[in-house]
């Protein structure tokens, strides 16, 4: 016996009384393959093609091909110029020199981080915590405590000594 949902699905799938009949498929034309693939190629998600960004060095002068220039006279050059190719020599030298600072600070830090170790090295490694004994002149060690602190408190603020209680 069948089950109802069984039943229902072989009758929906049309598997029930009749035997299953697979249609042959039509040949497909060179017009179609086309269309479809003129579809496919719009689709800008299946793409071929695709336009990325990315960031890139500029050229630098040495890299371009050598340009023969004239350096126009300056009016205010006043023999002087020996200053402006100084200047322009520490501009261009600027990010090595950003670099080589940069591994002098990290030096400088590693000397001192091997300094503050050897001086910490041989210090006494701390031992385990002592709990404090008086607190003014309050002994507080449990051996001086009465064995229910809760109830001699109360009996002495019963009693009018709040003082002692506390």
């Amino acid at each position: 016996m069948l089950k109802p949902w069984a039943l229902l699905l072989l009758v929906l799938t049309g598997l029930l009384g009749r035997p299953l009949v697979w249609a042959a498929p039509l040949p497909v034309t060179r017009e179609q393959v086309t269309q479809a693939k003129t579809q496919v190629m719009a689709d800008p998600n299946l793409a071929s093609t695709r336009t990325v960004r990315s960031l890139q060095f500029k050229k630098s002068e040495a890299d371009q091909p050598a340009k023969k220039e004239t350096k126009p006279k300056r009016d205010t050059d006043f023999g002087l110029s020996w200053l402006f190719d100084f200047f322009r020599w520490v501009t261009e030298s600027a990010r090595m020199l950003m670099w080589v600072l940069g591994f002098a600070v990290l030096a400088w830090v590693l000397l001192r981080l091997r300094h503050w170790i050897n001086m910490h090295a041989d210090a006494p490694l701390a031992g385990p915590d002592t709990l404090p004994s008086q607190i003014n002149d309050l002994d507080i060690r449990p051996q001086s405590l009465p064995p229910d602190v809760g109830a001699s408190a109360a009996a002495l603020w019963q009693r009018g000594e709040q003082r002692a209680c506390l």
